[in-house]
């Protein structure tokens, strides 16, 4: 476990010091203001537009965090030498993953201050001082004291960092009871990390299988593309009902019959698979233990690929 926590610190402390690490937040958090701000205008103070319109964007944006994790170093040849140290395949994928899934994390916390300011909207009391203000620089605090910890190596200050993370989750618990809507801002968040934990894994994989960078992207960009929006737009296309058969059917008839049970039954395997069905059930408050069971199947069978991969390599 001590040479997983080292690896992963090590690839969190790479994307928090490196310019491509924020360049992507910036954007995120850009994208996602926009998905905030304009039905707030309209009257529409809620998270769950936020949740869901994100996701086509996290399809492009995440793939750009792990393309260089394993396509790097083999490209470098520093994964040759990292697997002559006394460390295994699963080690090196759990800690590489485990870092960027840490940086995606604080992703999603920058995201706490759209939390903190429709608690502000929906406050009936005419002070905002808690939980908004004090949230919003809490969240300020945090990421400051994460990004010094990072750039100075200084323990203190990532412990530090770490107790203002705990205060800001709990000013965002308060700021949620504000909102009225609690329980879909919860299952919200929950969802869209899952979310981003199946896209990181699936993006180990592929960089993993190429030395090349941009391959490594546009090939995580291609099959997340597969599971979100081609998936839902096929199921929505397919028929959702049950042909009906006739008494005394033709052959025609019969293999019309046989045809659409084939077009039904792929039509639920899509449903089933389509990663934007389940981030919806999530955003609407709903926790399904399918919906974790689909997510986890994903991550576990992306990183076997990825240590498999490794260990043919070597």
């Amino acid at each position: 476990m001590r040479t997983i926590g080292t690896i992963a610190e090590r690839e969190f402390r790479a994307l928090v010091t490196a310019p491509l690490g924020w360049v992507i937040m910036l954007f995120f958090l850009f994208v996602s203001s926009i998905f905030f701000v304009a039905p707030l205008q309209r009257g529409f103070a809620t998270m769950r537009l936020v949740v869901g319109n994100t996701t086509i964007w996290l399809v492009f944006l995440l793939p750009a965090l792990t393309m260089r994790l394993l396509a790097e170093e083999k490209k470098q040849g520093t994964l040759e030498l990292l697997m002559t140290s006394p460390v295994t395949e699963t080690q090196v994928v759990l800690g590489k993953y485990l870092g960027v899934l840490a940086y995606y994390a604080v992703m999603l916390f920058s995201t706490l201050q759209y939390v903190f300011a429709l608690a502000w909207v929906r406050d009936k009391t005419p002070s905002p001082f808690f939980p908004t203000y004090v949230g919003l620089f809490l969240t300020a605090l945090t990421l400051v004291l994460l990004a010094l910890a990072s750039v100075r190596e200084s323990r203190p200050l990532g412990i530090a960092a770490a107790v203002a993370a705990v205060a800001t989750a709990l000013c965002a618990g308060f700021a949620m009871k504000e909102m009225g809507e609690w329980g879909p801002a919860l299952t919200g968040y929950i969802g869209l990390f899952m979310l981003g934990a199946v896209f990181l894994a699936i993006g180990v994989l592929t960089s993993g299988l190429t030395r090349n960078q941009i391959i490594s992207w546009v090939s995580t960009a291609a099959i997340l593309l597969f599971l979100t929006v081609l998936i839902s737009w096929m199921s929505d296309q397919l028929p959702d009902q049950l042909p009906t058969r006739e008494a005394n059917a033709d052959f025609g008839a019969t293999f019309q019959y046989l045809f659409g049970m084939m077009l039904y039954g792929l039509t639920q395997v899509f449903k089933a698979l389509s990663l934007q069905q389940n981030l919806e059930n999530f955003a609407q408050g709903v926790l399904d233990l399918r919906d974790f069971v689909l997510y986890l199947s994903f991550i576990v069978a992306s990183l076997f690929f990825a240590v498999r991969g490794l260990q043919t390599s070597r």
